[in-house]
């Protein structure tokens, strides 16, 4: 980006006018470009353009006017204002939500971020005008499916929430939710590329904050139960999520309890220049037997160890079915039915953890 210069009003006002045009005229291009290609595989398209293909010329002549209306608006904007007005946050968001509207979701994303730079100068590095930024930044992302990018944005919307609202908040417990829905979202589909190991890490973090979300939640006197219920449930399929990816991994991939090789003496006999037969003995690297099973007892260590959180949360969530509080009947038929597809699971779980299968 062209930052004006204080000493310079002129020389700045004609870069961003000509910076503005660029932009537009590039726009225009591109569209140009997608319309020489829909031509190239529609030929009769291109010689007898139709009642829609004129529609659709016409829509892209007036994106290109307005694209070019709000640039040009927003340069002005920055010159009288200044390049760090608080203006210049909002313009920037409206310019974004345009550019994703029609459907360039990558100057959206970029809009976006330049908006929650503006925002980050004016009002901290935590504040609320940040959040709507933030969250619009990764819906731009989620469409160019950058998920790297998407998630960098979850952590740092997460981060912000954190120190800006109270378990008592409404806000505090939608931050979490919209945070847990996503990482879990990641591990099912690993849109992070992760290795067995970081999906294990991912997995463990994200049941620990559940655990630390539902704790903060439950020490409110505004908690309710069917937000407890609610993030219990994300609770529990993070906690199966993790316990079927270490059941289903082959006992090979971990590590085991005792040494992989030892080292046994081989001796033969061979006969020396003066025909004397003597003894010659080397510690030569051997498999250990052992190694194997203990591979298949750290398996089925790691199961167990999973398996029982997933027991605190069945307990947990009986204690909530059977307590006095708000839930309704069908909200308290759910977490029975809940409750014993999780028993049913977690025991199925244990038992092929004890396979001497390979998985």
């Amino acid at each position: 980006m062209i930052l004006s210069s204080p000493h310079q009003p002129n020389a700045s006002h004609a870069v961003y006018s000509a910076a503005g045009i660029a932009r537009a005229l590039s726009f225009v291009a591109a569209l140009l470009v997608c319309t020489a290609l829909v031509a190239q595989e529609d030929p009769a398209a291109a010689t007898q353009p139709g009642i829609e293909s004129e529609a659709q010329q016409a829509r892209e002549q007036e994106v290109a006017r307005e694209i070019a209306r709000r640039e040009a608006a927003l340069e002005e904007l920055r010159y009288n204002a200044g390049v760090y007005s608080p203006q210049l946050q909002e313009a920037y968001h409206d310019l974004g939500a345009y550019y994703a509207e029609v459907g360039d979701f990558e100057r959206a994303r970029d809009t976006y971020s330049e908006a929650l730079q503006i925002a980050r100068i004016n009002t901290g590095l935590y504040s609320t005008q940040q959040l709507p930024l933030i969250r619009a930044g990764i819906e731009a992302n989620l469409k160019l499916e950058a998920w790297p990018d998407a998630d960098d944005l979850h952590v740092l919307h997460q981060h912000i929430s954190s120190r800006i609202f109270v378990p008592e908040d409404e806000s505090f417990l939608s931050s979490a939710q919209l945070y847990g829905a996503w990482r879990l979202r990641v591990l099912r589909e690993n849109l992070l590329d992760h290795s067995f190991r970081g999906l294990v890490l991912m997995a463990e973090e994200l049941s620990d904050y559940y655990a630390e979300v539902i704790l903060k939640i439950e020490a409110t006197d505004t908690a309710s139960a069917t937000d407890v219920m609610q993030l219990l449930f994300s609770k529990t399929e993070t906690d199966l999520a993790l316990v079927r990816a270490i059941a289903t991994t082959p006992y090979t991939e971990f590590a085991g309890t005792v040494s992989p090789y030892i080292y046994q003496s081989r001796c033969r006999n061979v006969r020396d220049a003066n025909g004397q037969v003597s003894q010659r003995c080397t510690n030569i690297q051997v498999q250990n037997p052992r190694y194997g099973q203990s591979q298949r007892d750290a398996k089925q260590l790691a199961v167990s160890r999973q398996a029982r959180s997933l027991t605190e949360t069945s307990e947990r969530l009986t204690l909530l079915r059977d307590g006095e509080n708000e839930l309704n009947e069908a909200q308290r038929q759910e977490l029975t039915s809940r409750i014993a597809q999780l028993d049913v699971e977690t025991q199925q779980l244990l038992r092929r953890a004890r396979s001497r299968s390979l998985f």
